[in-house]
């Protein structure tokens, strides 16, 4: 089971049912210090014993949904702060903390939202839930004192509102959210709305309009995550997401120094194959680039990068990095983390950052692998007159052999020995001249100075 638990729907927004949302709020709260004070009335216990009363196992109702959402929100609210002004566990998108006073305001803001649009705005109801044993994990329940860090319960929320404005391209949205605690396992309330309607007017069959509220899912996804995020502690995310850079990393080097080994080798096991890849690249080496690759070429480079790193150390490690994360997200978001997707993309991230790397090697070493590819074939060649020569070889005399043609990896590695040695002489050479400089100006200063003197 997910350790967060987000459900949601929608419906569209009237003012007097939000009103009732507000309402119960303060309502519940009121009747519960009364009782408290021991002053309840026979009718008002009777309200009490209403709005506290349990729901059925469903988190939603399906009958006239808006209305009955006040409903589902019928459970004990949580009781006043310390100082017996703020309403402990309700929050908004305009309030931190709601105080007695404040709920004027809210209807207000509500009342709003609902006259600005003809149409009605659509009021998104979403409940996160959670596992106790979770919070207790990530230091948000105290086990001991039963106290909620409702700060970052808070931010959370914050940062989840923002996700939900940002992937259904909403404006200026209100947001209203109170904990709930009376039940086995502590869980939020959210509604939220546009203060003006921006989203798409459907229209049906018997001409009733109404505003098209269902979100995507990948909204809702994102939404539980960036709750997740803002809510468990960093500590041991980071860990998994540090490991999986440094063995990622470490594999790119361990690929270039395998594949160096194994190009400039006597006898290269992989020149046939690499030689037999290069035919399928592009003619222009600036589009030797993995996402220009048709997927021919892409599953050869894949094959050639498997083969050089499968006994690297951090291959391995990369691949366990990965599945350890995906496993992390799955049991804090369940099967919406989507584990089995992330694991791909990453392994198709890691396809393209080593097939990268190489394509980067084969264009400085083009003509190394040519001439390797040509003397392999030479050889080959050779050796098969050898073992069955023609009657013209037999017959010819044998020819001068030719003086040895080095190899360009060694034109290379001569050039790159001129280089330093020229940078070297260069630098030896400006040194010199900016020495011949500083001593011309010392002299001339000199002159102008006793030329000064004698006037």
């Amino acid at each position: 089971m997910a350790k967060i638990i987000l459900k949601s729907q929608f419906t569209v927004s009237s003012k007097k049912s939000l009103f009732n949302f507000v309402d119960y709020v303060t309502r519940s709260q009121a009747l519960k210090d009364k009782k408290e004070e021991k002053k309840l009335s026979d009718q008002e216990q009777k309200e009490l014993e209403k709005l506290t009363n349990v729901l059925t196992e469903s988190e939603f109702s399906i009958d006239d949904v808006y209305s009955d959402y006040v409903d589902y929100m019928k459970r004990e609210q949580a009781i006043l702060s310390k100082d017996d002004t703020y309403l402990k566990g309700v929050f908004s998108s305009s309030k931190r903390k709601i105080a007695k006073e404040d709920v004027t305001q809210l209807k207000k803001e509500i009342e709003d939202i609902t006259v600005a649009s003809k149409k009605g705005s659509v009021m998104f109801q979403d409940v996160i839930s959670f596992e106790n044993d979770f919070l207790v994990e990530e230091n948000i329940l105290n086990e001991k004192t039963n106290e909620l860090d409702e700060e970052r319960l808070y931010n959370a929320t914050n940062k989840m509102m923002s996700s939900l404005k940002d992937n259904e391209n909403l404006h200026d949205t209100f947001w209203f959210a109170s904990i709930h605690r009376n039940t086995d396992n502590i869980h939020l309330h959210i509604c939220s709305m546009e203060k003006n309607n921006t989203r798409q007017l459907k229209e049906f069959e018997d001409g009733h309009v109404e505003v098209k509220g269902k979100r995507k899912q990948q909204t809702l996804d994102k939404m539980k995550m960036s709750f997740g995020r803002e809510l468990t502690s960093p500590e041991y995310r980071l860990k998994l997401q540090t490991e999986m850079t440094n063995s990622r990393n470490q594999l790119l080097k361990d690929l270039k120094q395998i594949y160096e080994k194994e190009i400039f080798s006597d006898t290269p096991k992989l020149i046939k194959k690499i030689s037999l890849f290069k035919k399928d690249l592009p003619d222009k080496k600036f589009n030797w680039q993995y996402g220009k690759l048709d997927d021919t070429a892409k599953k050869e480079l894949n094959e050639i990068t498997s083969m050089l790193t499968k006994d690297s150390p951090e291959r391995k490690k990369f691949d366990t990095n990965v599945t350890d994360y995906a496993l992390y997200l799955k049991g804090l978001y369940g099967d919406s983390a989507k584990p089995e997707e992330y694991i791909n993309n990453k392994k198709k991230e890691m396809e393209t950052r080593l097939g990268n790397s190489l394509l980067n090697d084969l264009k400085k070493d083009s003509s190394v692998i040519d001439y390797k590819m040509k003397s392999e074939i030479e050889s080959v060649l050779l050796e098969k007159s050898k073992k069955n020569p023609s009657k013209n070889q037999l017959q010819q005399p044998k020819k001068k052999i030719r003086t040895e043609v080095k190899s360009p990896y060694t034109y290379r590695k001569n050039m790159q020995t001129i280089k330093r040695n020229l940078i070297h002489d260069y630098d030896m050479k400006r040194a010199e001249n900016e020495y011949e400089q500083t001593q011309f100006r010392i002299e001339q200063e000199k002159q102008r100075q006793a030329h000064s003197h004698n006037f």
